[in-house]
């Protein structure tokens, strides 16, 4: 789509006139490709997409009496706080101070510090032994020649000159005998082609366990003996011998004080040895409850917000379901609990911060591994972080091919203000799908103004270290005074008004009518009837009808394409979630309009776009994923419609009649 040559006028454009029909198209393809019955559980997000992560949470601070010279290196940012700005070049802190104190914030582990001369060095608060440096050990003793490959989150180093050092951070080669590595910070990546002992700061461990965990969540199991299985998202383990898990199933015995389990991902269902069982469906917000067929069950549920069950909001439900019968509770936020008869199952999903960050590092370091990841790293204008604030990484587990993406944030960009480089591959396979380098410019006020993309041209290529790049440069054109915000609708739980409801909120859907040609509040009634949405789904205000669940987002978008009324589709909002990479692995797009990708799909994502928070996600980062969940189709065009979109060349528009004209036409916007 591309041209190699980045100086080329062509390649240049004004995406209101010229690229956005290819934004549209994309859609359509791209959507087509996925599973309808893929879930918003299938996307595991880890990290934020935010390019812009400020200074660091760490501090160092350098004090000298005297005279001392100091270099020290970090994975990730670092900015002067009390030292001079001469100082930094490029990530690198380098100078000398005489009877001063010098300070910085960073972020991630230094790969490099020295000091000449008289200094006290205190990292976060606490004195630093620069000449211990770097200090955590990991023994290799290999009962035969073995190949190995280290990696870690800071420097690593041995005394072996036989091994390689790519980098500062990774050790590669052939080791015969007894080797000592040291290195600052954590293991990232760990393998080894034979039979080895391995220790860990003096202490044997199983080669299987070096790495720390990456499993952030933990499930509890409490009750009288039974036997209960709790299905994840992601992968599950315990170190404790009455837990079996396997292909994302926790089976385990319910104890009076606890059983425990490590997960990553979300819960997405919970089956007692009877076979009562709950569901967990947040394309619905919903707690679906069924009991067997001999037995009725007892249920209650506890969230970070609320439940809706019987036409009243709880806090704590409870439901006794008949024999053979199924409830459903409706929730808002997040389900922390749910009971069944005598037994509670409990779960966090982020209960281990530490494991949330080794997550990304581990598959970080995988991606290093790459050709694709080094022919990019040639050529990327910046530094590349390594610090876990700097890795954003998704995984898709969408049939018929599931594929994983990692985004590193650069810093010290030498093109634009913010960029980033995106690798995406087939899990099974490790084939690449996506490459890129972006770079973004913002006005003062926030807003992406230009963007620019070298893409990795992966399928004209034999070889990934010899594959081109094609780049392309984007110019917006951005209104003043404009904000690009998401809908502010945290906490939200309608007042429900029941009885004739759509009666009652019959006055709000004439002020979401006006000056909709052809819509009328009894339309608006009739289509919420016929998408069988529920008066707890949806709050009319504002002149806007707001949507709490997938579900009922999907099945008023889908009536207003089918009937021709898209201006009526601007109208509709979406609040309660924060993922826009979800809802596309979700399968979203594809229900929209019955595979009907004109005017109003594109508008669905548009407005999904807006209400989601992809402007405050960084548009590249969420491209990368757009890339990943439709199986690597069409990530330029993507960047194109989410960078105009976030450019506020969009949100500009007063409503959809400067969007759409007609019956199902563009006026204003060629993105249609």
């Amino acid at each position: 789509m591309g041209s190699n040559n980045t100086n080329s006028d062509p390649t240049r454009r004004k995406v209101l006139q010229r690229t956005a029909a290819a934004g549209a198209a994309v859609i359509g393809s791209s959507i087509s490709a996925s599973a309808s019955s893929n879930s918003l559980n299938d996307i595991n997000e880890r990290g934020s997409p935010e390019l812009d992560t400020g200074n660091g949470d760490r501090t160092v601070t350098i004090r000298s009496n005297d005279t001392a010279s100091y270099t020290f290196q970090v994975t990730g940012t670092i900015t002067p706080t009390g030292a001079p700005n001469r100082a930094l070049d490029d990530g690198t802190a380098s100078v000398t101070l005489s009877n001063d104190t010098h300070e910085y914030t960073f972020s991630g582990e230094f790969t490099e510090f020295e000091v000449e001369g008289e200094a006290d060095v205190f990292v976060d608060g606490d004195s630093f032994d620069v000449e211990a440096f770097p200090q955590t050990t990991l023994s290799i003793v290999p009962q035969e020649p073995i190949e190995v490959d280290v990696s870690a989150s800071g420097r690593i180093e041995t005394e072996s000159s036989a091994l390689d050092k790519p980098n500062k951070r990774t050790v590669q080669g052939t080791i015969r005998n007894r080797t000592i590595f040291s290195y600052a910070g954590e293991l990232t990546h760990f393998d080894i082609n034979g039979r080895a002992e391995v220790q860990k700061n003096g202490h044997s461990v199983d080669p299987s366990e070096v790495l720390p965990s990456s499993l952030p969540g933990e499930v509890s199991l409490t009750g009288p003996g039974i036997d209960v299985t709790v299905g994840v998202s992601g992968e599950a383990a315990s170190d404790l011998p009455s837990v079996r898990s396997s292909e994302g199933n926790i089976n385990a015995p319910a104890t009076g004080t606890g059983t425990t389990a490590r997960y990553d991902g979300r819960v997405e269902s919970i089956e007692l040895e009877n076979g009562a069982s709950a569901e967990i469906v947040p394309e619905s917000k919903r707690v679906v409850c069924t009991a067997p067929e001999e037995q009725a069950i007892t249920f209650s549920a506890q969230s970070t917000e609320a439940f809706i069950y019987n036409e009243e909001v709880h806090k704590n439900p409870e439901v006794t379901v008949a024999a053979g019968e199924t409830e459903r509770i409706q929730y808002f936020g997040d389900v922390t609990t749910v009971s069944i008869n005598q037994v509670e199952v409990s779960f966090d999903y982020e209960r281990y911060e530490d494991a949330k960050s080794s997550a990304r590092l581990q598959m970080a370091a995988e991606f290093e591994r790459q050709d694709a990841y080094n022919r990019l790293r040639a050529e990327v204008a910046g530094r590349v972080r390594h610090d876990a604030a700097g890795i954003y990484a998704i995984s898709s587990d969408a049939e018929p091919r599931p594929v994983d993406a990692v985004v590193f944030k650069l810093t010290d960009v030498h093109r634009g203000n913010e960029g980033s480089m995106s690798i995406t591959k087939h899990r099974n396979s490790g084939s690449i799908v996506a490459g890129k380098n972006t770079y973004h410019w913002r006005t003062d006020g926030g807003h992406l103004e230009k963007m620019q993309l070298d893409t990795l041209e992966v399928g004209s290529a034999t070889t990934m270290s010899s594959a081109g790049l094609a780049t392309e440069t984007f110019d917006f054109d951005v209104p003043q005074g404009v904000s690009t915000q998401q809908v502010e609708t945290q906490d939200w739980v309608p007042n429900v008004p029941w009885g004739d409801w759509i009666g009652d909120i019959y006055d709000g859907l004439k002020d979401v009518a006006s000056g909709i040609a052809g819509v009328s509040a009894d339309y608006l009634g009739e289509a919420i009837e016929y998408a069988e949405v529920t008066a707890s789904e949806i709050a009319v205000t504002g002149g806007k009808i707001l949507c709490n669940t997938i579900n009922s987002f999907q099945g008023l978008a889908t009536k207003f394409i089918d009937d021709g009324k898209i201006k009526a589709l601007w109208k509709l909002r979406i609040t309660g979630y924060s993922s826009m990479i979800s809802l596309v692995g979700s399968g979203v797009f594809e229900a929209i309009g019955d595979e009907n990708y004109d005017c109003g799909a594109c508008i669905a994502f548009i407005r999904l776009s807006l209400d989601v928070g992809l402007c405050g996600g960084g548009v590249s980062a969420f491209c990368s994923a757009f890339s990943l969940t439709t199986l690597g189709l069409g990530t330029v065009p993507c960047a194109v419609l989410g960078g105009a979109i976030c450019s506020a060349t969009i949100t500009a528009l007063p409503d959809a009649k400067d969007i759409c004209s007609g019956h199902t036409e563009p006026d204003e916007a060629a993105f249609c």
